[in-house]
């Protein structure tokens, strides 16, 4: 299909994401003959401080629709094997509570040996027990409750990285849901799917112009 000719002053849908894969800097918007182009300004003002980057826009916004597709079905497919399994989701679901149980098993465990604590005082305060053995229960006391919050600390650490991937896992959901059956690119797609792209030198010998974009999943 023709691409059709950008009106002057039209920003395109990529705009401010695009960057020159060899000095880094953001492409400027330039056309020629109706057709808009991106041009790496470092080269446009020092040809020998960057090899450049210049595609043209329609030919940009093509390769990242179909780059995009290519995602969102890579996506899909991985979810669709995914659940597939049939023990992921319990999986997933038992460690979860595996953690959940272990972490209120500990907090329970500090609250008796802070109970115990408080007891063995008043004990002393009684003259139940002497100075001597209450200090011998304190100091085991309280290296128990120590090691029970290291451990609290790690399986915290574990169910929030655990939380963490849980929440990209239904970002990535949602994600499919939304554009699974895309046909063109646009604003809130590119906000939500891309980060930068970046747009290589064209290659030698041919009009192919290597990009990589950077996704934000």
């Amino acid at each position: 299909m023709r691409s059709k000719p950008y009106k002057e002053g039209q920003v395109h849908i990529l705009a401010g994401k695009c960057k020159c894969a060899n000095c880094g800097k953001i492409l400027a918007s330039n056309h020629s003959k109706g057709v808009k182009y991106l041009i790496c300004p470092t080269r446009t003002i020092n040809k020998e401080l960057c090899s450049g980057a210049c595609i043209q826009v329609r030919s940009l916004e093509e390769k990242v629709l179909k780059e995009t597709m290519g995602l969102i079905q890579s996506l899909a497919e991985e979810k669709k094997y995914r659940e597939n399994q049939s023990s992921f989701t319990n999986k997933k679901s038992s460690y979860k509570n595996v953690l959940n149980k272990n972490i209120m098993n500990l907090k329970k465990e500090i609250e008796n040996y802070q109970n115990s604590i408080k007891t063995m005082y008043l004990d002393k305060v009684k003259g139940i027990i002497s100075e001597n053995q209450f200090i011998e229960f304190n100091t085991s006391f309280s290296q128990n409750i120590k090691d029970c919050n290291d451990k609290l600390i790690e399986l915290q650490t574990q169910l929030n990285e655990f939380e963490l991937k849980e929440s990209e896992h239904k970002t990535v959901s949602e994600v499919i849901k939304k554009y699974e059956n895309i046909k063109e690119l646009t604003p809130i797609m590119v906000s939500d799917l891309i980060q930068e792209v970046k747009v290589g030198t064209r290659i030698q010998g041919t009009k192919e112009v290597p990009i990589k974009i950077i996704w934000k999943l």
